[in-house]
């Protein structure tokens, strides 16, 4: 998976002066939250969700560049259970 840390990405965009589309934020937040989701619907939380522990990867596509395709991968995971382990 090629990416770059959520907060890199941060502060590249602070560097040159450009907020993030509400394209680009929905689509890491959504992905974001379906994994989160998919965590704790398998019975784990994180204990911290923290912008460097994310992977994210945003193309540019269509005939000007201006469709966003943002993919973002959780990493660094620290897990608490919430089943009980001796079950």
């Amino acid at each position: 998976f090629e990416g770059t840390t959520l907060r890199a990405m941060l502060q590249e965009y602070k560097v040159n002066g450009r907020p993030f589309t509400l394209k680009e934020a929905a689509q890491i937040t959504l992905q974001v939250l379906e994994a989160l989701q998919y965590l704790h619907d398998n019975g784990f939380i994180l204990r911290a969700v923290r912008p460097e522990y994310l992977l994210v990867n945003v193309r540019y596509t269509g005939p000007q560049k201006r469709n966003v395709v943002a993919t973002v991968k959780l990493t660094g995971l620290a897990l608490w259970s919430l089943v009980d382990s001796a079950v």
